[in-house]
């Protein structure tokens, strides 16, 4: 409602808009800032499944961060809920795509905040979880100050605190203990484990799912954003592994910008997947897609200008013809290595995951994408071990 670009774009035929709006989608990045992509994005993600875990049958409702079932099978269902959201709020029926044909207008076309917003959201959630469970609730048992307690609780799960306010409660409520007054130590009663917990996992994960910060270098330039992958069990020492990722390309001069997207499957030999430290290497092929973008600065204000001018009109803003748009896609090979460090049953930490990057994309405006490397890390969701 406050921006006059979205209320431009509500005029004209409604469903042809729509599905140009659907099939304008190309590309890794969305034209915002790194800070709305990788911070506030993950954010929306955990506010959607702790919306989805406040409506959840009890048993997952009460679940609490920990070795039990329960607990990782809410967040898988919150997760999925929150993919769900995040596609409707982008692409939907009642989205940025139909209302306002937001991704009609460049350069908000790349596909970055359908992966990060439920996978990083994933993350998000669960170290609000963790914070609940091994920060706040020992600070809650240690300290009796009303607000100190609000304060600890608030800030601590602002994903939480943000859900509990859409559902009309104060930001500092907890199913599974009293509020902040008249809550002590002794009422807390932790979930009693089910026997499905107390009985002997799985020792390897049948799926693993890993959400990632991305850094690439190719040449001179770096590359930052984010993504995900999923890998499957084979057999004992063998996954079938499945990785999408992205990043915004810096160092491109003035008036320049871009994005990679990179995209792969491929076998993943991992030969002591049960031990505590799990080396691994991977050789994964695919696709890797370019999109750099020139502004024409002189060019960029006259179009500014008339498209305040079709806006007070109420018409849609013009094309965008202030741009040099160039786009190369093709074959990729990465191989790399590295190792995870299993925190449970149910949660591992990617150390680290370095690997080399060949890609057969042409070189673009000076920059020769060919020979990279990439590093990652981040949080890996066991299922099957509990």
């Amino acid at each position: 409602m406050t921006e006059p670009g979205t209320r431009a774009g509500m005029k004209g035929p409604f469903f042809r808009d729509y599905m140009l709006s659907v099939g304008n989608m190309h590309g890794w990045s969305d034209g915002d800032p790194f800070m709305v992509n990788y911070v506030g994005h993950p954010l929306q993600g955990a506010v959607a499944s702790f919306i989805w875990i406040q409506n959840d049958a009890q048993r997952y409702r009460l679940a609490e961060f920990g070795k039990n079932k329960d607990y990782w099978k809410s967040r898988l269902r919150a997760t999925a809920w929150s993919w769900a959201y995040s596609t409707q709020f982008e692409l939907g029926p009642l989205s940025e795509a139909s209302i306002g044909n937001v991704q009609n207008t460049w350069p908000q076309q790349g596909f970055v905040d359908h992966v990060i917003t439920p996978s990083v959201g994933l993350g998000w959630t669960i170290m609000e979880d963790f914070l609940d469970k091994h920060v706040i609730l020992p600070f809650e048992n240690r300290v009796e100050n009303n607000w100190a307690r609000m304060m600890v609780r608030s800030w601590l799960n602002p994903g939480r605190s943000m859900a509990n306010a859409m559902a009309f409660q104060v930001p500092w409520k907890r199913d599974t203990r009293a509020g902040i007054y008249s809550y002590t130590a002794a009422t807390h009663k932790p979930r009693v484990p089910s026997v499905d917990d107390l009985s002997s996992p799985r020792e390897l994960p049948t799926f693993e799912f890993t959400t990632q910060p991305v850094l690439q270098k190719f040449g001179s330039n770096y590359c930052l954003g984010g993504g995900a992958n999923g890998a499957f069990r084979l057999n004992t020492n063998w996954q079938l592994v499945v990785d999408v990722s992205g990043c915004t390309v810096y160092g491109l001069g003035a008036n320049k910008s871009g994005d990679t997207l990179l995209y792969q499957v491929g076998p993943r030999w991992k030969p002591a997947p049960s031990r505590k430290f799990s080396p691994y290497v991977e050789v994964l092929f695919g696709g890797h897609k370019i999109t750099q973008t020139y502004t024409d600065p002189a060019m960029k204000q006259d179009w500014e200008m008339r498209r305040n001018q079709e806006e007070a009109k109420g018409l849609p803003p013009p094309k965008p013809d202030f741009m040099d748009f160039q786009e190369s896609n093709a074959l990729a090979l990465k191989a790399a290595t590295g190792v995870d460090l299993k925190l449970t049953s149910a949660l591992a930490l990617r150390l680290a995951n370095l690997g080399y990057v060949r890609t057969w994309t042409s070189p673009m405006n000076g920059v020769n994408f060919n020979n990279g490397v990439q590093f990652t890390s981040g949080i890996v969701l066991q299922m099957g071990t509990w």
